[in-house]
């Protein structure tokens, strides 16, 4: 798994440009769940690349994404895939 300290994360680095950089501070997310967010946002199949430089994420991509939408699931719990509570949420009973 990956840890906070983890230099690097990488994911798919195909035959395409990764030619748009977008920065994005880690207190917003671990590098867990910045993996599996861009995973939702782009696609499985999404050709990107995310540096960890002192207390920020390089993210490289072939194609753009929303930074806030990338924000609002960090921060919400809005992904399919990981167990957060959303606003829709009940909480679990005893």
């Amino acid at each position: 798994m990956f840890a906070a300290e983890s230099a690097d994360i990488f994911h798919s680095l195909m035959s395409s440009p990764l030619s748009i950089r977008t920065e994005f501070h880690t207190h917003h997310a671990s590098p867990t769940r910045l993996l599996k967010e861009l995973e939702d946002l782009l696609g499985s199949s999404a050709q990107f690349k995310v540096d960890m430089r002192h207390n920020i994420y390089e993210i490289d991509t072939a194609e753009e994404f929303n930074v806030g939408t990338l924000y609002e699931r960090c921060k919400g719990g809005k992904s399919k895939r990981v167990g957060f509570m959303t606003e829709n949420s009940q909480p679990m009973k005893k």
